[in-house]
């Protein structure tokens, strides 16, 4: 798979090595066409709007993509590929596989969360008939960070033997809806107590023995039961 490029985040490390002179008006195209295609959709986003967002000229966009499909594939390649690269962050230093399941969880909410309008596109454009075969292709062997850590869990017996593509699928839905709730509240200090009990509950529907205790466990309480 060829390494697709990052034109959109200034920060991003990838970006930073790029040495072209027209690197500055391929983020600015590609910035500008993340903002639309997320606000107006594909079909009303013509390509004379974004260069005219990005301040170039109509002609100096087809210097980069040949179209706006070709557009919209490369940027959806290159935001899925610096979210991956955010949840691997730090997985080369832990052992165990709680610790290296929860610091994907994390790195991904962290990513999400920063990126709003970036998240907002990929799960926007994740099935659309506008996304060719071999990007999809390409965004299903970069989802292997995530298929093949679970695939580590089960064959460790940490998790069940469960198919891991729909375990990936129910835990970015949840985390997607653990997003879209965060957003909603004003307080950080309850936003860190929801993202510990969103991850424990996506380990009780994973496990046969969640490792993670429970609120109640944590502050030695215990439930009476009735006779």
């Amino acid at each position: 798979m060829s390494e697709p490029q990052f034109p959109y985040e200034k920060n991003d490390p990838v970006v930073r090595q790029q040495t072209d002179a027209g690197s500055g008006k391929h983020l600015r195209i590609a910035q500008a066409a993340l903002r639309l295609f997320v606000s107006r959709g594909f079909h009303d986003t013509p390509t004379s709007l974004i260069a005219k967002e990005a301040g170039v000229a109509n002609g100096t966009l087809f210097n980069y993509y040949r179209s706006k499909e070709e557009l919209i594939n490369s940027l959806y390649l290159d935001l899925k590929k610096s979210l991956v690269l955010a949840s691997a962050d730090g997985l080369e230093h832990l052992a165990e596989f709680p610790s290296r399941l929860e610091r994907v969880w994390n790195n991904t909410l962290d990513w999400a969360l920063e990126h709003p309008l970036e998240i907002a596109f990929i799960q926007q454009y994740s099935h659309s008939p506008f996304l060719a075969a071999h990007t999809q292709q390409n965004a299903d062997e970069m989802a292997s960070l995530y298929t093949g850590l679970l695939r580590d869990g089960i064959r460790d017996g940490f998790l069940l033997d469960l198919d891991p593509n729909l375990m990936y699928f129910s835990a970015s839905q949840q985390l997607f809806g653990l997003l879209t709730f965060l957003q909603m509240q004003s307080d950080s200090g309850r936003n860190r107590k929801l993202r510990k009990q969103a991850f424990a509950m996506f380990l009780r529907s994973v496990t046969l023995e969640s490792p993670v205790k429970s609120t109640a466990e944590k502050s030695g309480k215990t439930s009476i039961k009735k006779r």
